[in-house]
């Protein structure tokens, strides 16, 4: 019996998957962790003794798959999405939750951040010019899907 456990619910559309081990990361979460999900559904227990200690953050990764342009739209015509996170005992009584977390729009894209930096300082008028580009990622690379960077530049 699990010693409490962290509920996770998606919006719709957003189905999470955690039951292998490169579907989930646990963070700086004990290392007894388990975590299980179904749907819109993922629940992470702890096991034995361990416990959240009070005032410090957690973190975690799982993996969730974004709904296609269509559906997303379907479900969310806002565009508005929320998940909602539950800390519960083994009994299932209430610690914490949240309903409101702001959920994020898909995009097309998984590059989050990027910098261009021009290689040379001053450059000639119309001449080519090395850039430099660096990225971070959101995600990992998966060798299941193609993973491919495309620059288009002017």
């Amino acid at each position: 019996q699990p010693f409490g456990q962290v509920v996770v619910e998606s919006p719709r559309g957003f189905p999470m998957f955690c039951n292998f081990a490169q579907f989930f990361q646990r963070g700086n979460m004990p290392i007894s962790v388990q975590c299980e999900a179904a749907n819109t559904f993922a629940v992470l227990s702890l096991s034995g003794g361990e416990t959240l200690a009070k005032d410090t953050h957690y973190y975690f990764a799982l993996r969730v798959t974004n709904p296609s342009p269509a559906d997303f739209e379907t479900f969310h015509p806002t565009g508005e999405t929320f998940w909602k996170v539950r800390m519960q005992t083994a009994s299932a009584a209430l610690v914490q939750k949240s309903d409101q977390a702001t959920g994020y729009h898909p995009t097309l894209t998984s590059v989050g951040r990027f910098t261009v930096t021009p290689t040379a300082e001053l450059a000639m008028p119309l001449a080519p010019t090395p850039v430099e580009i660096l990225f971070k990622l959101e995600s990992p690379l998966l060798q299941f899907r193609d993973n491919i960077i495309k620059i288009t530049a002017p």
